[in-house]
């Protein structure tokens, strides 16, 4: 393919891209509206940089709101958080909030349930259960607040607190569980996803894309997050 073919192949994949968008997602705008980020430690670290002795230098969010101007930002994630953990909490009032949860969820093993919980608002301590209590704070905090749902990112090792890899089994419960939680949730509820799972890294790439192997992000990785974030925030604004 000569060059002038592959330079209009990119320009027609960049306008398909924004088509589908409705813009492109990595041009600078203002954001009307305050964003709320919960989530765990990797969204935590963003607030918390020294945390990691100088073996990254911004969260992903810092790196989206480089692009996204927002009225004001909040960061409640946990360190070590789990959607139970996070909807035992209050939820203060944002017009954006996304939700980045499911990997401490598999380390500590929270019961997945089932997506009957979920549309039951069952008292139950499982992920789908706890995660609608969840949604149901944020819309009790503003009614109107747009809402995305980020599914955890591919993880492994971290000593013997995830298994060896991102695709086996933890108790005989798989870290795909939560995805696909994560998935029915916002398809049901009609919610944007940022597809980390899918998108912010392979088994094989984690190591380079981590600062440790392989829970939590590097600069490269948290900006693979950045991105799959502002891609999702294209289609919801």
């Amino acid at each position: 393919m000569k060059f002038e073919q592959v330079a209009a192949a990119a320009g027609a994949a960049l306008i398909a891209g924004c088509a589908i968008f409705g813009r492109d997602p990595f041009a600078e705008r203002k954001m009307n509206g305050t964003w709320c980020s919960l989530g765990t430690s990797i969204s935590w670290y963003n607030d918390n940089v020294k945390a990691s002795g100088g073996r990254f230098s911004r969260g992903y969010q810092s790196r989206v709101m480089d692009v996204l101007k927002f009225d004001g930002f909040v960061n409640p994630a946990i360190n070590g958080g789990t959607v139970v953990g996070q909807a035992a909490h209050d939820v203060p009032r944002a017009d954006y909030y996304t939700v980045e949860h499911g990997i401490n969820d598999w380390g500590k093993l929270t019961k997945v349930g089932d997506m009957s919980e979920y549309l039951a608002g069952s008292t139950n301590k499982t992920f789908y259960a706890r995660y609608r209590v969840l949604v149901d704070k944020m819309r009790a905090a503003n009614p109107k607040a747009k809402i995305i749902l980020c599914t955890p990112r591919k993880s492994y090792g971290f000593g013997k607190y995830l298994p060896a890899h991102s695709y086996d089994a933890k108790n005989g419960v798989y870290l795909k569980e939560y995805v696909d939680a994560v998935r029915a949730i916002a398809a049901h509820e009609g919610f944007k996803v940022a597809d980390f799972y899918a998108n912010c890294g392979e088994e094989g790439e984690l190591k380079d894309l981590s600062i440790d192997v392989a829970l939590h992000p590097n600069d490269k990785g948290y900006q693979r997050m950045a991105d799959e974030l502002l891609r999702a925030f294209a289609e919801v604004d």
